[in-house]
């Protein structure tokens, strides 16, 4: 009976061992293996095909939420009282609440005057309203301009500087400090050829405007001077009265 009992487990064993070294085991399992691999590849590439692939229709409504952007030019100069009202009181809350219907860009230059100078190529005498003090301010605006690419930043650097212009350089580099910019590149800027050259050039825009500047600050949205009185004193309700695309909460709030 025993040897009976211990020849049916030997047979069960190698019964065991036959079938898991069996070539049609083996291809059955390795078959079970990479079928179930393929599906589970083609799943995970579906999945994220579905999810980085580019929404046509959204990418569309975002190019045309760019395109409706309002562009706002603002032409002003640093030491003018008018000026710094108008950022300081209209267009900083107007970019808090509204800043995703408009793109702004700066001009800072207002009364002022250039031409080449004869001591170096590339360089300009400038003569401003507030006197050359102005003159550096604006063109430190003006760099600032160029050397941030963050809009907000640039925003929160003429802010702070807006506010106290009358040592630029001292205002510029404090200011510079506070928001994280440069300062030696910005003030790089300023001392050379690419600072009088985007001062001149921001004065050929101030002085070829239509109409012409008789005050300063200059509103120009989207090309046009219109309702200069309306925008001084209440510009985000303005912006949103212009902006011809869908309105936003802030926006149906004050109109």
């Amino acid at each position: 009976m025993a040897f009976e009992k211990l020849g049916k487990r030997t047979d069960v064993a190698m019964l065991s061992r036959l079938s898991a070294s069996s070539p049609t085991g083996g291809r059955i399992s390795f078959t079970h293996r990479a079928l179930i691999f393929v599906i589970g590849g083609a799943f995970l590439f579906l999945l994220f095909r579905w999810i980085l692939a580019p929404d046509e229709n959204l990418l569309e409504k975002m190019k045309t939420k760019e395109t409706d952007k309002l562009q706002v030019e603002v032409y002003y100069e640093v030491l003018c009282p008018d000026s710094r009202y108008f950022i300081l009181h209209q267009l900083i809350p107007a970019w808090e609440r509204v800043g995703d219907i408009m793109d702004i860009s700066f001009v800072p230059y207002g009364k002022a005057s250039h031409r080449l100078s004869g001591d170096r190529d590339g360089l300009y005498n400038f003569q401003c309203q507030h006197g050359p003090a102005e003159c550096q301010g604006n063109m430190v605006h003006a760099c600032a301009t160029r050397v941030v690419q963050s809009p907000s930043t640039v925003l929160k650097y003429i802010k702070c500087m807006i506010g106290d212009n009358y040592s630029p350089l001292e205002a510029g580099e404090r200011c510079a400090n506070s928001v994280g910019i440069a300062w030696e590149e910005m003030e790089r800027c300023v001392a050379g050829k690419e600072g009088h050259g985007l001062l001149a050039r921001f004065g050929d825009m101030t002085h070829t405007l239509q109409p012409r500047v008789s005050f300063i600050p200059t509103i120009q949205v989207d090309g046009k001077q219109d309702g200069q009185k309306d925008m001084l004193k209440n510009f985000t309700k303005e912006l949103c009265r212009q902006f011809k695309g869908p309105k936003p909460a802030n926006c149906l709030e004050i109109l």
